[in-house]
């Protein structure tokens, strides 16, 4: 369950609030953005709210014109944490990209390119993979791939409107551990 949720064309994570440009939706306005998609669209959790405009969301999901989702999540101060990105393919979503983020502690908001190290896995509908882990601290990079990743639960049909729990859901479609990766060894890692 994903709780209240407020809706609006562009968020800040800064500010909690929509864009200066934007505005908080009323429930038929993000009923007939969602139908339509001809704009962007923001689904914002709502579940700590600051002020009448404010709000310290958890997660939101964003929906771009051209098919595109990202789910992103925040730590309690703010920062991003975790991103997923969903490819429109065939009509359908698929989970196409994870980024996790590591700060450097969980006590300061921190924007992503400040993150000591992240994750990035890209997927790909035929089963192949590749994991990239920077870590700034150590100057490393570590590349790592795979053909054989059971993939299969990364398929999503567009939600109905308001159904937001599998897209707010960090492991959707996540598959058991497999064998196989490939890793080359890390590298140094001259500009991140």
């Amino acid at each position: 369950m994903t709780g209240p949720v407020r809706y609006t064309e562009h968020w800040s994570s800064q500010t909690g609030r929509p864009f200066p440009e934007c505005h908080w939706m009323t429930l038929d306005e993000a009923r007939a953005r969602y139908a339509t998609l001809d704009r962007s669209f923001v689904v914002v959790d709502a579940s700590q709210v600051i002020d009448e405009q404010t709000v310290q969301a958890r997660w939101t999901v964003g929906f771009a014109p051209n098919g595109w989702v990202r789910a992103r999540f925040f730590s309690p101060v703010g920062s991003v944490t975790h991103l997923t990105d969903y490819a429109p393919i065939d009509g359908r979503l698929w989970r196409s990209r994870t980024i996790d983020y590591t700060y450097p502690d969980d006590e300061h908001e921190y924007v992503e390119f400040q993150a000591l190290r992240h994750v990035t896995c890209a997927f790909e509908p035929d089963g192949s993979a590749t994991v990239i882990i920077v870590d700034k601290e150590h100057s490393t990079k570590d590349v790592g791939t795979s053909e054989h990743v059971h993939s299969e639960g990364f398929w999503m049909d567009r939600p109905a409107f308001g159904d937001w729990d599998d897209l707010t859901d960090k492991s959707y479609g996540i598959p058991p551990t497999e064998p196989g990766w490939q890793s080359r060894p890390p590298s140094p890692v001259s500009s991140i």
